[in-house]
C-alpha cells in the first residue's frame, strides 16, 4: 500500500509539473552534434530540425566542424507529447530545409544523393510513409528554403520550381522578366502572387545589385529600385498573403520593407538607426514579425493606417537570445514560443523563446 501511496504521489506530482511549465518544455533533451533550422507543425507538438548526430556505424568517422557538418546534415523530428526525438533519414545523404504541411501531416525537405541532387523526400507522418520525387529540374541549387502552399497542394522552392503534391509533378514558374539573371522565389500562401529578387544591374568591380519584384498572372505588379541583396533574409510572406516583407538598404541604413499588393501600398520601418537584421519571421497570424539581430531579435508589428511610401522608426524591445546567428525563427502555433538555432561557434543547437517570461530555454544539447 506504501509503495502504491509512493507511485501516486510521483505521478501527481510530474503531472502538476507538465501542467505548469506546459507541454513546449522537454523533460529530456534531445543530444545532437549539431542542430539548424527548426519549425513547427500546425498543432505545436513536433518540431522539425536539420541535425548532426555523430556515433552512428552509418556516418564516417570525421572531426565535426562548420565545414563538415553540412555533408553529414539529417532531418530530425522531436515529438514533445512522448519526448522523443526521431532522426528520419540515416542514407549517409545531406539533408536540409525541413517544412510541414498546413495541415501538419506531411514533412517535406530536399536531399541531395552523389550523381542525382535533385531528390524532394515527403514524410506521411500519419502513416509514416516517406516517397521520393526525383525532377529533372535542378533543385540543390536553391537558396534552401520550401514552403507549402495553405491548401496543402503545392510546394514551392526558393529556385523556381512547384511540386504538385497530387499529381507528383516539377513545373518551373514562368516570370515575365523572361531569362534574366533572377533567384530567391517566394509565392504568397494563396498561390496568388509570386515575388523573386533579380539584378537590376552589374557595377564596375562586377557586383551585382538586386532589385524585387512580384508579379501574379504572369504580370508584373511591383519593382522596388532599394538595394536587396541576395545574402539578406528570404522574402517573407506573412501567412495571411496579405505582405510581402523583406530588407533593403537607404542611405546607408537598413530597412524593413512591408509590401501589400491588394492595396497597391508600400511602408518602410526602420530599426533604431537603420540596425541591420540578418532573419524575418511573420507570427501565424500576421499580426507581429520577429527580426534577428544575431544574438538578439526584436517584436515589430506592421502600421496600422500608415500611408504609402511612409517612413516609421520604431525603438523595439532588443531581447537576449541564448547565442548568435543568422537565421533559423520558428514561431510557435500559439505564439508564445520562439524557436532558434545558435551559431556553430555557439554549440549550434535549438533553443526556445519565451515571449511572456523572455526566458531561453535549450530544446537541444550537445553529445
Amino acid at each position: 500500500m506504501k509503495k502504491f501511496a509512493l507511485v501516486f504521489v510521483l505521478l501527481a506530482v510530474l503531472i502538476c509539473l507538465l501542467a505548469c511549465v506546459g507541454p513546449y518544455i522537454p523533460l529530456l533533451l534531445p543530444s545532437v552534434d549539431g542542430a539548424w533550422s527548426p519549425v513547427w507543425s500546425s498543432d505545436g507538438r513536433y518540431i522539425a530540425y536539420e541535425c548532426v548526430m555523430l556515433g552512428f556505424p552509418d556516418l564516417p568517422n570525421i572531426i565535426f566542424d562548420e565545414f563538415a557538418d553540412y555533408y553529414l546534415r539529417d532531418i530530425c523530428v522531436y515529438d514533445q507529447l512522448v519526448n522523443e526525438n526521431i532522426r528520419l533519414t540515416k542514407d549517409r545523404s545531406p539533408s536540409s530545409m525541413p517544412s510541414w504541411s498546413p495541415s501538419g501531416d506531411k514533412l517535406a525537405w530536399l536531399k541531395w544523393i552523389e550523381g542525382s541532387d535533385d531528390i524532394l523526400v515527403i514524410w506521411d507522418i500519419s502513416g509514416s510513409e516517406v516517397k521520393q520525387f526525383q525532377s529533372s529540374i535542378p533543385l540543390w541549387g536553391s537558396d534552401r528554403h520550401l514552403d507549402w502552399s495553405e491548401d496543402g497542394k503545392s510546394i514551392f522552392i526558393d529556385n523556381g520550381v512547384v511540386f504538385d503534391v497530387k499529381n507528383e509533378i516539377f513545373t518551373s514558374v514562368a516570370i515575365p522578366t523572361g531569362n534574366l539573371d533572377v533567384c530567391c522565389f517566394a509565392w504568397s500562401p494563396d498561390g496568388n502572387y509570386v515575388a523573386y529578387r533579380q539584378v537590376k544591374n552589374v557595377d564596375s568591380d562586377y557586383r551585382r545589385h538586386w532589385q524585387v519584384i512580384i508579379a501574379k498572372d504572369y504580370e508584373i505588379l511591383f519593382v522596388d529600385d532599394l538595394e536587396a541583396n541576395v545574402g539578406d533574409p528570404y522574402l517573407q510572406w506573412s501567412p495571411d498573403s496579405s505582405i510581402l516583407a523583406w530588407r533593403a538598404d537607404r542611405g546607408g541604413n537598413s530597412l524593413l520593407i512591408l509590401r501589400y499588393p491588394v492595396e497597391d501600398k508600400t511602408n518602410y520601418i526602420q530599426i533604431g538607426n537603420g540596425l541591420g537584421f540578418s532573419g524575418i519571421e511573420w507570427s501565424p497570424s500576421s499580426n507581429q514579425i520577429a527580426l534577428r539581430f544575431l544574438d538578439q531579435i526584436a517584436i515589430v508589428e506592421p502600421p496600422s493606417g500608415a500611408d504609402d511610401l511612409s517612413l516609421t522608426i520604431v525603438e523595439p524591445q532588443m531581447i537576449s537570445l541564448h547565442g548568435d546567428s543568422f537565421n533559423g525563427l520558428a514561431w510557435s502555433p500559439d505564439e508564445k514560443m520562439i524557436a532558434y538555432e545558435t551559431s556553430w561557434q555557439e554549440g549550434s543547437q535549438i533553443w526556445l523563446l519565451q515571449i511572456e517570461t523572455l526566458e531561453n530555454i535549450p530544446l537541444t544539447e550537445s553529445n
